[in-house]
């Protein structure tokens, strides 16, 4: 269940590194407030924003930001009006035009619960706008939405309908670029189905997947489940989530991926699929899953931080590259409750893995909110056009004396991926030592040496366990302690340049 809720503005701050590097937040005093999707306008950003307050009341309003290439705020604009409670969830790019979608979550003045399309342009001109209402759910909830070959858009969302505690409705709309309904669908459930995301697998199939199945006879309750639907929304097929360590059982969920589900067709067509697995029990963990069309198991990628908790993004936790790889974002250390995952009373850590079509890392970046104190929320990843990427969501300074969400966005440039990347051939070469080693190896520079550098050690899912400073371009790494397995290093020097990287394996 989503927390719906308002805020009020600021002064927005900008931290500015170059156009392929910026931070934007906007700040809040008493109110939460988070960015939720981003879209590349060329020149520039939009970001989907929405301001709630505490008392999870339905009086949330929803705007949509315009940011220079640079980060800097260019201009916003409402969504709706202040009669209404409105979540913006998803902005989508009309392939045809330069027009832009935005939907959401929205109560009208009569208590109605239902979700909206809202069409836009690069300049926030706001043009036609439609509520698709239903009269007997006291609470809606929508993720995702996407675009279809023929410029459709399919919306899909999750609804509770009065003194039902769980989302139990999964509903379907399918609109034309102007926001005219052509169909729908629903599928009723007496036990928990939350629709995640969406994507047109093919002409004529849409998949859906959710937290929890349909109760029909081809299905078990429960757990993840992928959904077939024909161009009419007609239900066709589908299947439940499989463990994500390839075993024959029946999944459950600390083996299964259940929730916060982020689907990617592949260039196979296998498709990937991020999500969380485990529980309050035994701890949680972000997993990427590689699934045929048919949802046989083909493979999986299972980082696992040192905390207790992980959590992929909410809404988005992964995007495709124009050459077929995948950026996974992971929050480490996240905060799942109770009370509550807005009250986050320790700093965190967010991992941004890139991978290959065949799930196999190959580098990291590392988002460390504990040097500053400070909790990173993320809602969505997002690729741009230079081979960068945007990380949209909040930020909680816990220096603060009361928890505060302030909207956050973070541009990063294309060559920051960190670990397991040759780089730099022309500066001083690393020999590593024994390698494969057991108890410890010795890095030793080649080439000329500036400054101090250090070595720093990273297992493969992204988690430093070494740090070593290099005297006169050598040191010796005590191993000892470390698993069996392949290792990253890096090298850099006084000044945070990357001096040299490689592989390390412990036997």
């Amino acid at each position: 269940m989503r927390y719906i809720l308002v805020g009020t503005w600021l002064m927005a701050g900008l931290s500015a590194i170059g156009q392929d590097q910026w931070s934007f937040v906007e700040p809040a005093v008493d109110r939460l407030i988070q960015f939720t999707d981003a879209q590349e306008i060329g020149p520039g950003y939009l970001l989907t924003c929405f301001q709630y307050s505490w008392d999870l009341a339905p009086n949330s309003k929803a705007s949509v930001l315009r940011l220079n290439v640079d980060g800097t705020l260019f201009g916003r604009s409402a969504l709706w009006n202040d009669s209404f409670s409105v979540e913006a969830c998803a902005i989508l790019h009309d392939p045809d035009g330069e027009r832009y979608h935005v939907f959401g979550d929205i109560q009208n003045p009569g208590q109605q619960w239902g979700y909206y399309h809202m069409g836009m342009t690069a300049d926030l001109a706001r043009s036609d706008s439609v509520m698709y209402r239903y009269s007997d759910m006291d609470l809606t909830s929508m993720d995702n939405a996407c675009g279809t070959a023929n410029g459709d858009m399919i919306i899909t969302g999750g609804g509770r309908t009065p003194g039902n505690p769980l989302f139990e409705v999964l509903n379907l709309v399918r609109i034309s670029s102007s926001g005219d309904s052509l169909t729908s669908a629903r599928i009723q459930n007496p036990n928990l189905i939350v629709p995640r995301d969406v994507i047109e697998l093919t002409g004529d199939t849409i998949m859906v997947a959710c937290l929890g199945t349909p109760a029909l006879p081809e299905y078990l309750n429960g757990f993840a489940s992928y959904l077939k639907f024909a161009p009419d929304l007609t239900l066709l097929n589908g299947f439940i989530g499989v463990p994500f360590d390839g075993s024959l059982v029946l999944p459950d969920r600390v083996n299964s991926v259940n929730d916060h589900l982020n689907i990617r067709q592949l260039q196979s067509g296998n498709f990937a699929v991020s999500g969380r697995a485990g529980d309050l029990t035994n701890g949680t963990r972000g997993i990427v899953q590689k699934l045929s069309p048919s949802g046989a198991w083909q493979g999986a990628f299972t980082p696992r931080s040192e905390f207790p908790y992980d959590n992929p993004a909410i809404y988005g936790a992964m995007d495709s590259t124009a050459n077929g790889e995948i950026l996974f974002a992971n929050m480490a250390n996240f905060e799942p409750g109770p009370p509550s995952p807005f009250l986050p009373t320790e700093p965190n850590r967010v991992h941004v893995y890139r991978l290959d079509t065949a799930l196999n890392l190959i580098c990291t970046n590392v988002i460390d909110g504990f040097p500053e104190n400070a909790y990173y929320w993320v809602n969505r990843i997002k690729i741009t056009s230079d081979g960068g990427y945007l990380l949209v969501g909040s930020r909680v300074d816990l220096d603060q004396p009361t928890i505060r969400f302030d909207g956050w966005a973070r541009k990063f440039s294309a060559d920051e991926c960190f670990v397991g990347v040759d780089e730099y051939a022309n500066g001083p070469v690393a020999h590593v030592f024994p390698n494969p080693g057991t108890i410890s190896f010795s890095a030793e520079l080649n080439g000329t040496v500036i400054g101090a550098p250090q070595l720093f050690l990273y297992n493969t899912g992204g988690r430093m366990v070494r740090t070593q400073p290099l005297r006169f371009g050598r040191a010796t790494v005590d191993a000892n302690d470390l698993s069996a397995g392949v290792y990253f290093y890096r090298i850099i020097d006084e000044h945070t340049r990357l001096v040299a990287s490689g592989k390390w394996m412990k036997e």
